[in-house]
């Protein structure tokens, strides 16, 4: 091999670890027929990967997996209990971190200038607006998150009831089934879906959107069971546990809460459904009828949050 071969069989070394740590079952994308949306542009992160549509000009898709090693670090910043009082997770009204400073992603088409733009756009400075991460600060190694910053290509703007709803409810519940079942992977990204035919907008649509804020947001997260190599890109069919939710992007909070488990259940919903408010196809590695069973299968509950 020359230097050169070399030189680029290892960089593909720890892409290919990333690829199989955070999509272990392929990457989300269109199918042939939805190619009018646009090819998506796939941004690798150290703890997440992004799925880029340039002719819209966000993000489709991040998909990330996170272990106990995952939560022990951020966790290190959470303020601590004092002992003897049991707060339950439901009962605890976070803070998420406000975002710092957005940055243009040097690897998009648009320039930086085009991209600061959309950041710095009046039009999410509306009331019960904020502007998030795709990826979950919550979820992220602080040191990581000062060193690569907030970049516009994981812009999501959010609205109050679902910021302080839904995603904080997801975050939890996520925290609480890691010690549980181990390694987690997720798939989350938003929907626009304005005249609620249960399918995606057209691009059009999506982009004369003022502001660019979706209708709802998908969550597809899945463990393996019986895996204690945590490989999940090797986990057969038959162990794969999944749990699929779509949730409204809504602006003001629920007039009647309901708990976290309650929350969750009542938004449960099956891939194919996913699949089809957003024009992705999910679970592209593994084989068809494998494919079709897990992503038709409907969950009529969820996952324990206790070792039964």
């Amino acid at each position: 091999k020359t230097l050169s071969d070399v030189g680029e069989v290892e960089s593909r070394a720890p892409l290919s670890h990333l690829f199989h740590q955070h999509i272990p079952w392929g990457s989300p994308g269109y199918s042939a027929r939805d190619i009018k949306k646009g090819e998506l542009k796939v941004l690798i992160h150290s703890n997440f990967i992004i799925g880029f549509t340039e002719i819209l000009n966000l993000a489709a898709w991040v998909s990330f997996s996170i272990t106990q090693h995952t939560l022990d670090v951020t966790e290190k910043l959470r303020p601590k209990v004092p002992e003897g009082i049991e707060v339950k997770p439901e009962d605890v009204r976070e803070l998420s971190p406000e975002p710092g400073c957005w940055k243009a992603d040097l690897r998009l088409q648009r320039t930086a200038e085009d991209q600061c733009n959309r950041a710095n756009n009046e039009m999410y400075s509306i009331k019960n607006m904020s502007q998030r991460q795709l990826f979950p600060e919550e979820l992220e190694d602080p040191i990581l998150l000062k060193s690569e910053g907030y970049l516009v290509s994981n812009l999501s703007p959010v609205y109050s009831g679902f910021e302080n709803g839904a995603r904080l409810a997801v975050i939890r519940s996520i925290r609480r089934w890691v010690p549980v079942y181990g390694k987690l992977n997720i798939i989350h990204g938003p929907i626009f879906d304005y005249d609620i035919d249960g399918r995606q907008d057209t691009a059009s649509q999506v982009s004369n959107l003022k502001p660019q804020a979706a209708s709802d947001f998908f969550y597809i997260i899945s463990y393996c069971a019986h895996n204690a190599s945590n490989a999940m890109h090797n986990c057969p069919h038959q162990d794969l546990q999944v749990l699929a939710f779509t949730f409204p992007n809504r602006k003001t909070e629920n007039k009647c809460p309901m708990n976290d488990d309650d929350l969750l259940r009542y938004y449960l919903t099956n891939v194919q459904d996913i699949e089809l408010l957003t024009g992705l196809r999910f679970f592209k590695d593994l084989e068809t009828y494998e494919s079709i069973l897990l992503k038709t299968t409907q969950p009529i509950a969820i996952w324990p949050f206790k070792k039964l």
